[in-house]
């Protein structure tokens, strides 16, 4: 399929800690889905791949070892279901909202994510990296 040139990004990142992150997005793919990998020392996570909804089950956890992926099961047994997506978003909303906890995604949090587009943006104009947040003196 013909993918034109603002159809297609991909970016990459160092963040604070020093974990490298790659991210890309296309409107050119023929199956849409939405994934999320995270590749850590011991561990490799997959996210479900229905579209806008990778909170939904089935989650891939390729452990290096199965005495860490034992353990991790006993962890994951502990903990309670919830709902995800906009369901599981809302649910942890109004419970914040009815007891006085706290929010599930603050306006710092949404910041931060128009912060990395932002980014992007910028360091394709400059042809440069750029370190976020973007303030007016960088």
């Amino acid at each position: 399929n013909a993918i034109e040139t603002e159809d297609t990004a991909t970016g990459f990142a160092r963040v604070a800690d020093g974990g490298l992150v790659s991210m890309a997005v296309t409107l050119g793919s023929v199956r849409e889905i939405t994934r999320l990998r995270f590749s850590f020392e011991h561990l490799s996570v997959e996210s479900c791949t229905d579209p806008y909804e990778p909170g939904n089950e089935p989650w891939t956890f390729d452990w290096d070892t199965p005495e860490r992926a034992a353990q991790a099961e006993k962890v994951w047994a502990a903990m309670p279901s919830a709902p995800s997506g906009f369901a599981g978003q809302l649910a942890a909303f109004h419970a914040a909202i009815t007891t006085g906890g706290e929010l599930p995604v603050t306006l710092a949090d949404a910041r931060r994510a128009l912060e990395l587009a932002q980014g992007w943006y910028a360091s394709a104009r400059r042809g440069s990296p750029v370190t976020l947040p973007i303030t007016p003196a960088r």
